[in-house]
C-alpha cells in the first residue's frame, strides 16, 4: 500500500468516524480487550508489553477480567504519526523548517487545511523527497467574509508574515469568499 493511500485512509477515518459515531449510541457494554505479544513504541524505542482497552480507553493496568485477547504476533505498535489539521508548512521557503519540526515530533504525515493555491506545484516537488514528510495541501478554503480563515490570512499578510503576497490577491488564492 502506498503512503499516499495510507494517509488518505487515515484522514478519511479521522474525519468520518466522529460523524458516524455521533449518530449512533454506544453499546451498554464495550468489551475489555487485551493486546498481547506486541512491541509498543514508547517515544524512544519499542518495548514488549501487554495493553488493555477498557471502556474504549487504552491502559497498561490489567483489569479484573478480559473479554477477548488479541495476539499481536510480535508486531510493532506505533501511534498514527500524523497531523490531520495544520497550516504548516505555509510557503515553499518555509517547507524545510516545517518539515524539520514535524520530524522532531515523529510526525511523518500532515494535512495542511489552508494554503495559498499559488504554491501547489512547488509543494508537490518538495513533498516527493522520501527523507521528508508527506503533506497534502487543501489549497484555498471556502469561507464567509468574517470567518476565521479570512481574518487570519488578512492578519498574516498585514503584519508581513507572508512576504510578496498582496492583500487584494487573497480572495482566490488563500480563500474563496461565498
Amino acid at each position: 500500500m502506498s503512503l499516499t493511500r495510507l494517509f488518505w485512509g487515515i484522514v478519511l477515518a479521522v474525519t468520518c468516524c466522529p460523524v458516524l459515531t455521533a449518530q449512533q449510541t454506544l453499546p451498554d457494554h464495550l468489551p475489555t480487550l487485551g493486546f498481547m505479544g506486541g512491541k509498543w513504541f514508547n517515544g524512544r524505542d519499542f518495548e514488549a508489553r501487554t495493553m488493555y482497552s477498557i471502556k474504549g480507553v487504552l491502559r497498561s493496568e490489567r483489569p479484573d477480567s478480559v473479554d477477548e485477547v488479541i495476539d499481536l504476533a510480535n508486531g510493532y505498535v506505533v501511534p498514527p504519526f500524523g497531523e490531520a489539521h495544520t497550516h504548516r508548512p505555509s510557503t515553499p521557503k518555509r517547507f524545510q523548517q516545517g518539515a524539520s519540526l514535524f520530524l522532531q515530533d515523529s510526525i511523518f504525515y500532515a494535512m495542511n487545511q489552508g494554503s495559498l493555491a499559488r504554491y501547489q506545484a512547488e509543494f508537490k516537488n518538495l513533498t516527493s523527497d522520501p527523507q521528508s514528510i508527506d503533506v497534502q495541501f487543501a489549497g484555498a478554503v471556502i469561507a464567509s467574509p468574517q470567518s476565521h480563515g479570512v481574518e487570519l490570512w488578512q492578519r498574516l499578510v498585514a503584519r508581513g508574515s507572508m512576504p510578496g503576497v498582496d492583500p487584494s490577491s487573497l480572495n482566490g488564492d488563500a480563500f474563496f469568499v461565498v
